[in-house]
């Protein structure tokens, strides 16, 4: 991975990969530390997880863009633009990519891309797989979804899924 050698502004992707590996790394690190001492660490742990997913798929939008030359935003904005659009199917409007933090946004807006460009895509990166539309990956995110449309419910105690968010806890409440 030469381009974590270099400055982030000088990343194709402006360094959403390498941050997202970062994260990436620091829950692998925390998620392996033996005898941890302190109560819910299950969410920070949670959160670097969830949000390296967010950043990986940001960076993946962004480098389709740059390599294809796919302009954003209805061809409004250039695909070179340091300002990244994603579409949003669900409201029907674009949306600012660092204003995005809906993983299900990110990744149908990614698979729609991919699909529509997949034949040059093989062209370009023959030995890629293009194939991220499936099952397994979709299940994982209908689970995101699910509770951290918005990335907060790793955040903070109180979330807009206030339905959800005494599963957060490792105390349980007791009638007794």
């Amino acid at each position: 991975m030469i381009y974590m050698m270099t400055d982030i502004s000088t990343h194709i992707d402006f360094g959403f990969g390498v941050t997202a590996s970062s994260y990436l790394e620091s829950a692998e690190k925390l998620e392996g530390i033996e005898g941890s001492s302190f109560r819910g660490n299950e969410m920070p742990i949670m959160f670097l997880y969830r949000h390296s997913v967010e950043l990986y798929l940001k960076s993946m939008i962004i480098i389709v863009h740059k390599k294809l030359k796919l302009s954003y935003k209805d061809e409004s904005i250039k695909h070179d633009s340091e300002n990244p659009y994603v579409f949003d199917f669900v409201k029907s409007e674009w949306r600012k990519i660092t204003a995005c933090h809906d993983i299900f946004t990110l990744y149908k807006y990614l698979i729609n891309v991919v699909g529509e460009y997949q034949s040059l895509l093989e062209k370009i990166a023959p030995k890629g797989n293009w194939n991220i539309s499936n099952i397994e990956n979709e299940k994982y995110i209908e689970i995101i979804k699910k509770y951290d449309f918005d990335s907060t419910y790793f955040r903070y105690p109180v979330t807009k899924q206030i339905h959800l968010d005494h599963q957060k806890s490792s105390i349980i409440k007791s009638d007794e």
